[in-house]
């Protein structure tokens, strides 16, 4: 009889450790937000040459979840900035994403500053596009 109420005791610490746990993970999910996206299909970044993607608020988020890539087809490689800016300032780089054709990364940067730019430039030289998606989710 001992043991039986030792084990029931158990158990029930275990699960409530469980919920205790999914709770927190829904309510990290529910607390994501997509902050920012290139358009679907891809943006074209001239080789040798820089593109601006946009600019994105990030002060309301803890961390933010970067994912980029480029597009199989894409001559070079390409990389993407992700830079900190005050106004129309860049005052610091929070990273610089290099990517091969056909290539993706995901990257988690913890309290990310108030705004970012990202921009884009294509590493190769000679005519032609490399084709890059970014987006960007905040967790609150």
């Amino acid at each position: 009889m001992y043991n039986q109420k030792r084990i029931s005791k158990k158990i029930i610490i275990s699960l409530t450790i469980v919920v205790v746990a999914a709770t927190a993970i829904t309510a990290f999910a529910l607390n994501t937000t997509l902050a920012f996206r290139t358009p679907p299909g891809s943006v074209g970044v001239p080789l040798g040459g820089r593109r601006d993607l946009g600019t994105v608020d990030v002060s309301r988020f803890r961390q933010i979840r970067v994912i980029v890539d480029e597009r199989v087809g894409s001559p070079t490689n390409a990389r993407i900035r992700l830079s900190h800016i005050e106004g129309s300032t860049i005052v610091g780089q929070l990273d610089a994403i290099t990517l091969s054709p056909h290539s993706e990364i995901v990257r988690v940067y913890d309290v990310p500053g108030t705004m970012l730019k990202i921009s884009a430039e294509g590493l190769g030289s000679g005519s032609g596009q490399d084709f890059v998606d970014v987006s960007i989710y905040g967790s609150e």
